[in-house]
């Protein structure tokens, strides 16, 4: 039985993670084209409304600890939660300040979802997740392997 070196564990997170995130750009985009539909129903909206913002947390879980993981293999930094990753993400000059604070952002609206659950914070977060999408992405790609 071969033992899997770190650099192929980070590569399995990392298609885990940009599964997730294709998933959420998928449902993102279903949701933005039956909010479109005039005739779509306030029911089906909802559905998929609830379906993108499940979907982003998961993305975000996956990939904040997939983040986490890239700065141990790669770069010998360990830290425990999103937010001080994210801010090492800053001072290695992967994020800039505004998408550093976009990320912590990101970490509060996922927490709000999932702590204290209210459909009205629900669709205002909603809103946000296209970008949030946006901004995983592009930290994404800049940590490739």
């Amino acid at each position: 039985m071969e033992k899997i070196t770190g650099i192929e564990k980070l590569m399995v997170k990392q298609t885990t993670m940009l599964q997730a995130l294709s998933g959420l750009k998928e449902e993102i985009d279903s949701l933005n084209k039956i909010c479109k539909n005039e005739s779509s129903d306030e029911k089906l909206i909802r559905t998929y409304r609830n379906s993108v913002t499940k979907l982003f947390e998961i993305s975000f879980d996956l990939f904040w600890k997939y983040v986490k993981e890239y700065l141990w293999g790669m770069h010998g930094i360990e830290q425990q939660s999103p937010k001080s990753v994210f801010r090492e993400c800053f001072k290695l000059d992967f994020t800039n300040k505004t998408e550093t604070a976009h990320l912590l952002d990101i970490v509060d609206d996922r927490n709000r979802l999932v702590h204290t659950y209210n459909e009205e914070v629900a669709i205002k977060i909603s809103y946000k997740i296209p970008r949030y999408y946006d901004l995983m992405k592009k930290l994404v790609d800049a940590m490739k392997v």
